[in-house]
């Protein structure tokens, strides 16, 4: 998943994102576990969260697998180095799968939102991924990660397609379920306005995967995680049936 042709329109189609939320989120599990000085932002994406956190003053490494997510985000960046050279922020921007974790140093904390574990569908390479974030923490460092909920999949199956329809820019959104395997096929149609009378057609399939809650736990303790905690839907309480999106928190021993 390396949303090639898609990055240049990724901020324009998810502009609704709460991406105020999953800082926010993070900010109140740091007044309980401490506030870190280095973090990294697995799945960084353009940027929408890595960008914001440098300028609060955090040190922040960006990691992506998608080289045009990167350029994107890196020129955010540039717009916006003043508040973050004011604020003592910095970024690295690493071109990395998540699998394959290499930091030059320890770190305090490791988040990872916007759902970028379901994209992870082998769970060999899953766990792979939780063991590179134990290793690269620090002792008693902060592994905070979202992943959407069998729930979530249920409601795009039946709540699709979905559109997006403006003058440059519009896309068709279609879903395919597969319950049993607890995986969901995102087929995304992009048309892009590219000059006066033409469109640019880019199409784009991703796959991704729910996790039950236990299983994660339990590879996450194996690990040698502990104070495990599950919260769901960005509010500081146990998920339920209905939760859509489960939040994970686990400190290195």
């Amino acid at each position: 998943m390396s949303y090639e042709g898609f990055a240049n329109y990724y901020d324009a189609l998810m502009e609704d994102m709460p991406y105020s939320q999953w800082i926010d989120f993070a900010e109140r599990c740091w007044i309980k576990y401490g506030k870190p000085k280095t973090i990294v932002d697995l799945g960084c994406g353009t940027g929408n969260i890595s960008i914001p956190l440098a300028k609060k003053g955090f040190q922040v490494y960006g990691i992506d697998l998608s080289s045009e997510m990167l350029t994107v985000a890196n020129q955010k960046e540039l717009n916006n180095l003043p508040i973050i050279n004011q604020n003592s922020g910095s970024i690295i921007w690493l071109e990395q799968d998540m699998k394959d974790l290499e930091l030059p140093s320890f770190v305090d904390c490791i988040i990872s939102f916007c759902d970028c574990y379901n994209y992870i569908t082998d769970e060999v390479h899953l766990i792979q991924s939780f063991q590179k974030v134990y290793e690269y923490l620090e002792h008693k460092g902060l592994f905070i990660f979202d992943m959407l909920t069998e729930s979530q999949f249920q409601f795009y199956a039946e709540e699709q397609p979905f559109t997006y329809n403006e003058e440059d820019l519009s896309y068709i959104w279609t879903c395919d379920y597969d319950a049993k395997h607890r995986e969901i096929e995102h087929d995304l149609t992009i048309f892009a306005k590219h000059s006066d009378s033409n469109y640019m057609k880019i199409n784009e399939i991703h796959t991704q995967r729910a996790y039950p809650i236990e299983w994660i736990k339990n590879q996450l303790s194996h690990i040698g995680f502990i104070n495990i905690n599950v919260l769901g839907d960005f509010r500081f309480e146990s998920p339920n049936d209905a939760t859509k999106r489960v939040f994970f928190l686990a400190q290195k021993s």
